[in-house]
């Protein structure tokens, strides 16, 4: 069970993700990954996968809290994003 922390606003990140996500995976959007979020709308994104991302990310980039289209995210702040790291069994960070 692992915890992928997205750092990248390249939404080319989302087929290298594809491809290693297991089904009991999770996604942290931060810092410039949460623009991801964002363009999400415009990509054919069919991961079932929980999705988190950080909502200090989201305002001090000027970004609406809501979310667009169907898309499911949870905000978190940085306590809740603590406990996300411990409770999956590892990390693993993308940046581009």
């Amino acid at each position: 069970m692992t915890l992928h922390l997205v750092f990248t606003s390249q939404i080319s990140i989302l087929s290298q993700l594809e491809h290693a996500l297991s089904a009991d995976d999770s996604l942290m959007f931060l810092g410039d990954g949460v623009y991801i979020l964002h363009q999400l709308g415009h990509h054919h994104w069919h991961r079932q996968n929980p999705c988190y991302y950080r909502t200090a990310d989201i305002r001090q980039r000027g970004l609406p809290d809501s979310l667009p289209g169907d898309l499911r995210a949870t905000p978190v702040d940085d306590s809740q994003w603590v406990e996300l790291c411990l409770n999956h069994s590892r990390t693993l960070s993308w940046k581009l």
